[in-house]
């Protein structure tokens, strides 16, 4: 499930996502009309958020897979794709030596080796930080704030976002707040790039102190890698881990969906429960009418 924050409220933007990779007019004015739309849709901040975390998104996937019958195969990735003929997939010989078949393959370029993909995918390094602090920065529960490219002495060369999270969303224990820093990796690791950030943001009177403070560098695919000579095979990006939702990846599993199942809804609404008649109602209905005849 998820919830709406209490308020929210953003600081100073900018028109670059970093310094050498700026944003298409088109692109900003999507962004801005979707922020206007938002505002008191499902409350009086723009944003929603699950519930427990991101990771409950996958994890509803997850389930609703299980429901329908999907197996999971964990910690182990591609080690070799198999194909026919005529170059359509076959299957994969996974890292532990089993061979796992099946009519077609969704995969992002972490899982697959690199002699399949028709060309390198473009490799991003980011930089990030997780505060845990005893207050909120401003007066708001879940908000997001951006630091544009060389912020007063910070000469910080890429856009720095912060997400800020509260216990309402169970994320924290109470009366704590969870602050996520994220940027383009410029330097040999993520102290070095995102220090200086915490401690402008979290300096001077009436900020909250914080508690605990972690920083690491992750590697991601933001973009589709080019298709392979493999037919029924999708190479999907990882996300841009600076963006706030999930217009990017929602584009792309309905365009991965439409050539996989043509013709069918994408994620169809789910009817009210009141509507939906049910097969085990259905049967007793059936047996019931049976018992009368008999008598």
């Amino acid at each position: 499930s998820s919830s709406s924050s209490s308020s929210s409220s953003s600081s100073s933007s900018s028109s670059d996502s970093s310094a050498t990779s700026p944003v298409s007019t088109e692109i900003g004015l999507r962004a801005v009309k979707t922020y206007v739309a938002s505002v008191d849709k499902y409350g009086p901040t723009p944003y929603l958020a699950p519930l427990y975390g991101s990771s409950e998104i996958p994890q509803a996937f997850c389930r609703l897979s299980a429901v329908y019958g999907g197996v999971y195969v964990l910690r182990r990735s591609a080690q070799f794709v198999l194909h026919d003929t005529d170059s359509c997939f076959a299957g994969i010989i996974c890292t532990e030596g089993q061979t796992l078949k099946a009519k077609h393959f969704i995969t992002s370029p972490s899982y697959l080796p690199s002699s399949v993909l028709s060309s390198p995918s473009p490799l991003l390094n980011m930089s990030r930080s997780v505060v845990v602090t005893d207050g909120p920065m401003q007066e708001c529960k879940l908000s997001y704030y951006t630091i544009p490219p060389y912020t007063d002495t910070l000469n910080n060369p890429s856009t720095i976002y912060i997400l800020q999270l509260d216990d309402f969303l169970s994320v924290s224990p109470r009366g704590r707040y969870i602050l996520h820093f994220t940027t383009e990796a410029a330097k040999e690791n993520a102290e070095m790039d995102l220090s200086s950030a915490v401690a402008y943001v979290l300096s001077g009177e009436n900020k909250p102190k914080a508690l605990w403070t972690s920083y690491f560098q992750i590697q991601s695919h933001p973009s589709p890698s080019p298709p392979s000579n493999i037919k029924n095979m999708y190479v999907v990006g990882e996300g841009d881990k600076t963006q706030v939702d999930y217009f990017v990846e929602l584009e792309e599993a309905r365009h991965v969906f439409s050539q996989i199942c043509p013709g069918s809804e994408f994620l169809p609404r789910v009817p009210n429960p009141d509507d939906m008649v049910w097969a085990v109602e259905e049967e007793e209905k059936q047996l019931q009418q049976d018992d009368t005849e008999d008598a």
